[in-house]
Formats: C-alpha cells, sequence, structure tokens
C-alpha cells in the first residue's frame, strides 16, 4: 500500500547540503520512497548527497504515511552510524527549511 513520504531533516543536513537543498531532496524521494513501497516496517538507508555528504535515512511507518528522518552519517567499522550531536537530533520538514535557503 502507498502511504506518503513525510521527511524530516536534522538541522546538521540542512547545514551541510543547503546549497543544493532541493537536488538532495529529490535524491531522498527517490530513493526512500522506492524502498518504503518494497516495505511495511521500520528501515535506514544510506545517501550520498550531490555534493558527497553522508546521509542516513531512517523510516518508521506510521497509520497513514512514512515518518523518515534523514541525519548525517559516518562509518563505523561497516556499519552507517549517525553522528552524534545536538544538531543532528533535532529536525524540521522540507518546506519549513526552504524558507532558510536564498532564491
Amino acid at each position: 500500500m502507498y502511504k506518503p513520504l513525510q521527511i524530516f531533516w536534522s538541522l546538521a543536513v540542512f547545514e551541510a547540503c543547503k546549497a543544493e537543498l532541493d537536488s538532495t531532496q529529490a535524491l531522498i524521494l527517490a530513493e526512500v520512497g522506492e524502498l518504503a513501497s518494497k516495505l511495511d516496517g521500520w528501515f535506514f538507508h544510506v545517501i550520498t548527497s550531490p555534493s558527497g555528504v553522508l546521509l542516513r535515512c531512517d523510516g518508521e511507518p506510521e497509520t497513514d504515511a512514512w515518518r523518515v528522518h534523514v541525519r548525517l552519517a559516518e562509518y563505523a567499522g561497516n556499519y552507517p552510524d549517525t553522528i552524534k550531536t545536538p544538531a543532528n537530533e533535532k529536525y524540521a520538514e522540507f518546506w519549513e527549511l526552504q524558507k532558510y535557503v536564498p532564491r
């Protein structure tokens, strides 16, 4: 069953990808959307932004949508772990962040 994606960017991801916000959002929607359409439980997926920033997307199914948190990540051995900073644990939706980027 199709569920829309609710993407929540960490403030750290926003700062790291501010210059490429639209292209990074499109990449997240394409890759996570395809993956979520095949699943029905929690998942994570690692994406590299157009400029090479490593992002970890954790998806959790809600009743009527997928809630996806996007955080900066780094590899700890073979495992992509989130970077532990306060800004990487505070979130906003894409539409909220867009107003802070000069167009």
